[in-house]
């Protein structure tokens, strides 16, 4: 997993759910429906933590459910944003 991944699975588990002991978060985990099954106040708490985190911004047309289909898509497009904002 790469570093932008792995930040984002130990935001996860630190800070959305809680560091619950049976959440395994990987670059394939679903974070909607079929996995984590975040809620919206979770993704909202989620995509604050990144952009602090990372020094990016989402603005309201980003967050789709493809952006939040994984921790890889979520780290993508964190890629993409720092890479257009010169943070790479």
């Amino acid at each position: 997993m790469d570093t932008i991944e792995g930040r984002i699975s130990s935001i996860i588990v630190e800070r959305i759910v809680d560091g619950q002991a049976s959440v395994q978060v990987d670059s394939t985990t679903p974070l909607l429906s079929s996995g984590l099954s975040l809620d919206s106040v979770a993704v909202l708490e989620l995509i604050m933590e990144i952009e602090t985190e990372f020094g990016v911004e989402f603005k309201d047309n980003d967050l789709s459910v493809e952006l939040l289909r994984t921790v890889g898509s979520l780290a993508h497009a964190v890629r993409e944003k720092r890479l257009a904002a010169g943070l790479a």
